[in-house]
């Protein structure tokens, strides 16, 4: 299967939402940082925090003039805060942003990208309290189509 994102999708997705406004960097020290491929938990740790991880995707077909594949990349969203209505409006929001995504560019590392769309495959779940310090967690699952622009 050739690919030809140089990044993740999860990295290129959550670039995506820092551009929008809806995370921010870990290194800003603000309220909603998005991390890629980690929930930190420990102390000094953000209460408001989202992690994003790539999860199996969906195989799709091939150009045949490129031989590219095209490949749905399965996408997990996590958001998590103390309070309940605040982590579950940040998921709902992230989820009706991405709901119309339609070819959006963003730039990872210098290069370009085209996020041609995000498809939800379910609602958004409640995990609970599943953290050291209680704090309550919501995810949103999906795939996305992402060319090298």
């Amino acid at each position: 299967m050739k690919s030809s994102l140089d990044h993740s999708p999860a990295q290129i997705i959550s670039q995506l939402l820092k551009d929008k406004g809806f995370v921010t960097d870990p290194s800003q020290n603000q309220d909603w940082p998005i991390f890629v491929s980690t929930m930190p938990d420990g102390v000094g740790t953000p209460d408001k925090a989202v992690a994003i991880y790539d999860v199996t995707g969906i195989k799709e077909t091939s150009i045949q003039r490129t031989g590219e594949t095209l490949v749905h990349h399965g996408i997990n969203i996590r958001a998590r805060d103390i309070d309940y209505n605040s982590v579950w409006k940040k998921t709902k929001d992230l989820f009706d942003y991405l709901s119309g995504v339609k070819y959006i560019e963003t730039v990872v590392g210098g290069i370009s990208y085209m996020v041609i769309a995000f498809t939800h495959s379910s609602g958004i779940g409640f995990l609970g309290e599943v953290e050291s310090r209680q704090r309550v967690s919501f995810v949103l699952n999906g795939t996305t189509t992402i060319l090298r622009k």
